[in-house]
């Protein structure tokens, strides 16, 4: 007797493979509530987010670890959950957003809240809830941002057409070791 496969049996076979490529590379995206992971000997994360068309990829290089989001809709939450001891010594946010009106990272008990006024360009970064009490950059919870046009050359840190912001998250928000973190995003208030 011989097998001959269903066509469903072919789809998930194939399907698979993709997947296990993608994980092998660390490259898999999170959308709505699908899980990322990395090869061996990289860090690992399980990433979900609130809606089911915002977007976030990951991608390793040495000592650094970048998570690129895109929301369409302009307005979200992602969970970051690291699945090793600890979490990478750097990382950075890409934000593929036309402004970034509100932003907000919750790790542990830690808020870190930034805004850019789309107006200025003025940004401002406080931690817990204080936004009457700016940190300065000198500050270690300081997030360090920039803007790119879409073509990745820097930009003033008004709203970007068609570019993105990147946040380097800092340390001090990470000393605690907490096993998730949270990003809230608002491009524009409604």
């Amino acid at each position: 007797m011989r097998y001959v496969p269903t066509p469903l049996l072919l789809f998930w076979l194939v399907l698979s493979l993709f997947a296990g490529s993608l994980f092998a590379r660390g490259m898999f995206a999170a959308i709505g509530d699908q899980h990322t992971a990395s090869a061996d000997g990289e860090p690992s994360f399980s990433i979900s987010s609130n809606r089911d068309d915002d977007e976030v990829t990951v991608n390793v290089d040495d000592d650094t670890v970048l998570f690129s989001l895109r929301s369409p809709r302009g307005i979200g939450r992602a969970t970051i959950e690291r699945n090793d001891e600890h979490w990478p010594p750097k990382i950075k946010l890409r934000l593929y957003l036309n402004g970034l009106e509100k932003f907000k990272l919750v790790c542990g008990d830690m808020t870190l809240e930034a805004s850019i006024v789309s107006q200025t360009g003025k940004f401002r970064v406080w931690k817990g809830g204080s936004e009457d009490s700016p940190l300065d950059r000198e500050s270690p919870f300081w997030i360090k941002l920039d803007a790119f046009d879409e073509d990745g050359k820097p930009i003033a840190l008004k709203p970007p057409v068609h570019g993105y912001f990147e946040l380097q998250l800092p340390k001090a928000a990470f000393a605690e070791n907490a096993k998730t973190i949270t990003l809230h995003w608002i491009d524009f208030y409604r």
